[in-house]
């Protein structure tokens, strides 16, 4: 007897008799990049808001979420992801970030972070937008440095 063999999600949908329709955007759909660098100009605080340029579009799946820091100092953290949105035209809303793509990372000293590393199940992993979203990364501890940079990228596909 060999061994069993085993299909990820996807592929096994197309095992199915009848087989199950792939979700578009797995197959196909182009990966836009959103990235932005953030410089200090004076000390971060608890509940500071970065708001990072661009939006999100509405209909995206995120697929990876990246961020990178100089040191902060103090026992900072911080988190990425986006507020909930307004009622848009066509009635679609956005609620805020599922957890965070990057959620209570340490920043006291310079590192980074993906959303896989910071959370293994990544509540945002193929998650789809009903609304734009501009992210944002909130500071959930302070920190004590007053000079550095913090760098983010978002990668989501649109069909």
């Amino acid at each position: 007897m060999g061994s069993p063999v085993w299909y990820a999600t996807q592929a096994a949908k197309l095992q199915l008799t009848p087989s199950a329709l792939i979700e578009q955007g797995d197959l196909r759909g182009e990966v836009l990049s959103l990235h932005d660098h953030f410089v200090l100009s004076g000390v971060l605080t608890t509940g500071d808001v970065i708001n990072m340029s661009g939006l999100i579009p509405e209909g995206a799946r995120i697929v990876a979420a990246k961020m990178a820091w100089s040191a902060q100092g103090g026992a900072a953290a911080l988190s990425l992801g986006w507020p909930a949105s307004a009622v848009q035209a066509d009635g679609h809303s956005e609620p805020a970030a599922p957890t965070a793509l990057i959620n209570d990372v340490a920043a006291v000293a310079a590192g980074g972070a993906d959303m896989f590393a910071t959370n293994p199940q990544a509540p945002g992993y193929q998650y789809v937008l009903q609304a734009a979203v501009q992210p944002q990364v909130s500071v959930t501890v302070a920190g004590t440095a007053v000079v550095g940079s913090i760098d983010v990228e978002i990668e989501f596909v649109v069909d």
